[in-house]
């Protein structure tokens, strides 16, 4: 990283939140993505490093920008830092639920709420625009068990809201059986009050502090190449956005939504060697980062591979829906052909058939032949 300058610190998880005041996910971050899975997993391993009297419990590294209009950026460590903040709505939940009003109010003024002079007061962490209102909703604010199940019926076309929601009765239901196997209330407030102090103090992260995003994205890269087979589109998308002007996010963000609704659960690598090679020709996996950082180096092309990343997505989910609007101009028998070749899994072909479709006026003549050539094969 020369010319550059960053600070890796040592923080609780509690002190971290508690520290920087506010933290906000970027605007083209992604949402939400923990499953129950993932939330069980964090509180099984803190409460065994709590139970085993571990001095310090190590849960990685967070990438921080320095603050803009008072608020730390956040490019990596996003699901920790909002499950971590669930876990302390969790407890203010039991704390309430068990009579402890002011410890709750505590919880709620040192990890998930500022206040400022004359009453107001906002969320420590700022989620993007999808989990923004259902984050300050069901975590900040006191929300009851009833409350969140009327939240999942309100924000049932969002998966990743009800992954945040899920998350939070999956969080309410293991700290509270923890806590108090016996529902001894004296007992429950205790493991509660040091659940809340080994957050605070000894579950640790190193928050690696940069100045801007650019330096944020080497960082980011660098911790996620070395000895991890990481998306290679992940890494792309902390290359655009990172290799792109600040005032051009607004506009690349749109792109990249729609290219991720396109691909919905599909294999993201699979997508863009696709979409190399449909475009560009042959070209080996561990080569498409380093090819297209290379072709798209400039803030304009940066822009410009967001766009057609969100064309090319299009075009991907053409490949396996027969339905699919691109299909519309092409006859019965050529759609029946290449049902064919998905129904045999005809990998070899796709690349073809994306660069046709890619081209925009194949006709239905070439196509019918293409298909059934390919078919012939099999």
């Amino acid at each position: 990283m020369e010319h550059s300058v960053f600070n890796a610190n040592t923080y609780g998880l509690g002190q971290l939140i508690s520290q920087k005041k506010r933290l906000a996910v970027p605007l083209h971050q992604r949402s939400f993505s923990w499953g129950s899975a993932e939330v069980e997993q964090f509180l099984e391993d803190i409460f065994y490093a709590l139970e085993q009297d571990y001095p310090n419990y190590f849960l990685g590294s967070l990438v921080l920008t320095q603050p803009l209009e008072g608020s730390w950026g956040i490019l990596d460590g996003q699901q920790r830092l909002t499950t971590a903040s669930i876990v302390y709505s969790s407890i203010r939940w039991l704390l309430y639920e068990n009579m402890k009003a002011e410890d709750a109010d505590q919880i709620v003024s040192e990890y998930l709420g500022v206040r400022r002079l004359g009453g107001e007061s906002s969320s420590r962490l700022l989620l993007n625009a999808e989990n923004k209102e259902v984050y300050t909703k069901a975590v900040v604010d006191l929300c009851s068990d009833s409350d969140i199940d009327s939240l999942k019926v309100e924000f049932k076309g969002s998966r990743s809201n009800q992954l945040l929601l899920k998350a939070i009765t999956t969080s309410r239901k293991i700290i509270k059986e923890w806590s108090s196997p016996e529902d001894n209330q004296e007992e429950r407030i205790s493991r509660l009050y040091k659940l809340s102090s080994y957050m605070e103090k000894k579950a640790l992260v190193v928050a690696i502090e940069v100045a801007d995003e650019t330096d944020a994205y080497v960082v980011f890269e660098t911790l996620n190449t070395r000895g991890q087979d990481l998306s290679a589109l992940d890494l792309v998308k902390n290359f655009v956005f990172g290799n792109s002007k600040v005032e051009m996010h607004g506009q690349i963000v749109p792109y990249w939504t729609e290219m991720k609704s396109n691909i919905g659960e599909r294999q993201a690598d699979d997508f863009l060697r696709i979409f190399w090679m449909g475009n560009y020709g042959l070209i080996q996996k561990s080569r498409l980062y380093p090819n297209l950082k290379i072709k798209f180096n400039t803030p304009e092309l940066s822009f410009e591979l967001a766009r057609l990343l969100s064309e090319g997505s299009d075009i991907y989910a053409a490949l396996e829906e027969p339905k699919h609007h691109l299909w519309h101009p092409y006859s019965a028998l050529c759609l029946h052909l290449l049902e064919i070749l998905h129904l045999l899994k005809s990998k070899q072909t796709r690349p073809i058939v994306y660069a046709c479709l890619n081209i925009g006026n194949t006709s239905n003549e070439i196509m019918e032949h293409m298909a059934y050539r390919f078919c012939s094969h099999f």
